[in-house]
């Protein structure tokens, strides 16, 4: 039991500091950097709904009537959800400092 205190003492002890160091810059950076995408995010996607809507707000009944039954306000919902997926992962990929590559697979009868 003494060996095992003196192995916390000695090597544990001195790197929780640089640990919770690491760490708390770390979420700061990311809880920043969420706030400030999902505010421009949020404010820009606000600014075409509403763009959006007050354009189809001028149409005829009937063609208002087509434009609906088409599925087009489910389709202007699906690609505002890939954009906002899309700068999400984008962001990440640039705070967490990873590059996917893609790597040829391997060849089976080589091996």
């Amino acid at each position: 039991m003494p060996y095992f205190l003196t192995f916390l003492a000695t090597l544990v002890v001195p790197m929780i500091p640089s640990i919770v160091r690491g760490l708390v810059s770390y979420t700061a950076v990311s809880v920043g950097f969420s706030l400030v995408a999902y505010t421009g995010l949020n404010l820009a996607l606000d600014t075409l709904v509403d763009f959006i809507q007050s354009n189809l707000n001028g149409l005829p009944s009937d063609l208002a009537s087509i434009v609906a039954i088409s599925g087009f306000p489910q389709a202007v919902n699906a690609f505002l959800t890939c954009l906002v997926f899309s700068f999400t992962l984008s962001g990440l990929f640039q705070t967490t400092g990873y590059r996917p590559s893609w790597r040829r697979p391997s060849n089976p009868t080589g091996l």
